[in-house]
């Protein structure tokens, strides 16, 4: 018997299925409004729909609606290439078919993709606990979806572009090399993408923050040179102003970093990963009141967030002499993501300086796993 993680189900082995695949999750805006208000015609608007347009899209686009839940959508399809294409176009019709509807009777659907293992059943499909958490943090409104869509027009490049995030995020020396392959091979298919320049620097970047490399400063001189030849592109890129006042932080030009970081979010409000990298700045430039208000405020605009963000958290706890909480946050960090380095790191810092060095001993051996070249003694 096998238990699937997260979902308290146990099946028999013979039974289950694992296979990659692109999920669609769409979730109706003001489900519960609407049907307050008439739910007779809801429920007839929603049949029309289903019926004209989201069956037919599926189709068109070969995929397979797994399942409904009143006032969402879970999809599959076989390509990251299809999946987008088909959410573009849903969103697309659905603002027309909107346009002569009054305001608060439209019908709106956030939608997210996520490419990732799933576990199969029959005609059922679960995911671990990573791939639901990506659903749900990739719910976006369809006007977000069509910028990201927007990065490049080469649908292989963007599919490269995905699965490079999905290993970037996971924030191991290794997935980072394989994300590294991945963004390369999205700027050879489409060598105008600011979006595949900006998160090949990330990876610099990271090398070079978390001496994943024998020459920190070359790296970080390539996330710098990567980083500036995406704004020659396209220099209204939230994520490249971001990723600027990432590496001028990594330089301690602190001024210049809160700029870059701050122009980021001016650039992208809603952008959960610009307001938390700027928090990060925040915090390395002494201001945790700060980090604390906008890295609060990242969680609730992405709300099953990265763990990096939490090391965030807790750094800016530390700083603020909030041992206790720190403590407790560097604790959720690394149960929400072992491999992830930050986390280990914070809180070894933190038991060093308390002067609980068997405490320390435990994270600093799991953070050398993906940084060999440190010991835990």
């Amino acid at each position: 018997m096998t238990s699937l993680p997260g979902w308290g189900l146990v099946m028999a082995k013979d039974v289950l299925s694992r296979r990659l695949a692109v999920i669609v999750a769409a979730d109706m805006v003001g489900y519960s409004r609407l049907m307050e208000a008439d739910e007779a015609g809801t429920l007839e608007q929603l049949r029309a729909l289903r019926r004209e347009l989201i069956d037919p899209k599926i189709a068109e686009h070969h995929g397979r609606l797994v399942k409904t839940t009143g006032d969402g959508l879970l999809i599959e399809f076989g390509s990251v290439t299809e999946a987008v294409q088909c959410a573009i176009d849903m969103q697309e019709a659905m603002l027309q078919r909107n346009a002569t509807v009054p305001a608060d009777r439209r019908l709106k659907f956030r939608m997210g993709i996520n490419l990732g293992e799933i576990i199969t059943e029959g005609d059922d499909i679960y995911g671990t606990n990573n791939v639901v958490a990506a659903l749900h943090v990739g719910l976006v409104e369809g006007e977000q979806a069509r910028m990201w869509h927007r990065a490049t027009k080469n649908f292989e490049a963007w599919e490269c572009l995905m699965q490079g995030l999905h290993s970037f995020r996971l924030f191991t020396r290794s997935d980072n090399d394989r994300a590294r392959a991945l963004f390369r091979r999205s700027i050879d298919l489409d060598p105008n993408c600011a979006m595949g320049l900006v998160w090949l620097a990330w990876t610099y970047w990271s090398d070079a923050r978390f001496h994943w490399t024998e020459s920190p400063d070359d790296a970080l001189a390539r996330a710098d040179e990567l980083a500036r030849c995406a704004a020659v592109i396209d220099d209204r890129f939230a994520e490249c102003h971001a990723l600027l006042g990432a590496i001028y932080l990594m330089k301690k030009s602190f001024d210049e970093a809160v700029d870059h970081g701050t122009r980021a979010v001016e650039l992208e409000p809603n952008g959960a990963d610009a307001t938390a990298t700027l928090a990060m700045t925040l915090a390395w430039c002494g201001r945790p009141q700060e980090t604390i208000e906008l890295v609060k405020k990242a969680m609730r605009l992405s709300p099953i967030h990265s763990a990096w963000y939490l090391a965030v958290l807790a750094h800016a706890y530390r700083l603020m002499l909030r041992f206790d909480e720190a403590t407790d946050v560097y604790k959720q960090a690394i149960a929400l993501a072992p491999n992830q380095i930050a986390a280990h790191l914070g809180l070894t810092i933190y038991y060093a300086q308390a002067g609980r060095r068997s405490s320390a001993v435990a994270p600093a051996r799991d953070r050398a796993r993906n940084r060999p070249r440190l010991q835990a003694r």
